[in-house]
């Protein structure tokens, strides 16, 4: 997307999931793989109803040239990563010094998050607020 997305309230961030303390089975290490981030926020869309995911899935970019993209998800780490570092590291896309919420899990009540000051990765309790970025393929 061309900028983070707000859920509501202005502020641009939201906590990844309704559900804040169960597994929706995004855990494993398949999950943060570079094309698993479709997968993982249609997974997780059948049990979100707010957040992070259901922000990513409800996005639809602005139409360009009269046609409307509404297919976006929420990125896996590694599609997150490669943001960092083909985009930020570029000076491209105008992320503010923010974490980032992914699509994989690393337990029933964390995220996978990507800090996009200091580049690190960790998880952060579901129910925080992190920013989002919806990607999609072309």
């Amino acid at each position: 997307a061309p900028a983070d997305v707000d859920e509501a309230g202005g502020d641009f961030t939201s906590t990844w999931c309704s559900n804040t303390t169960g597994l929706l089975g995004l855990d494993a290490w398949s999950n943060k793989a570079v094309g698993a981030g479709r997968a993982n926020t249609l997974t997780a869309d059948v049990t979100c109803t707010s957040g992070a995911v259901q922000t990513a899935v409800d996005y639809t970019a602005p139409s360009f040239n009269g046609v409307t993209k509404d297919e976006w998800w929420l990125p896996s780490m590694g599609e997150l990563m490669l943001m960092y570092t083909n985009l930020l590291q570029a000076g491209v896309g105008g992320f503010p010094g923010s974490g980032y919420w992914t699509s994989s899990e690393w337990s029933a009540s964390n995220a996978w998050a990507k800090d996009f000051v200091f580049g690190y990765e960790d998880y952060n309790a579901k129910g925080t607020n992190g920013r989002v970025r919806p990607v999609r393929a072309f």
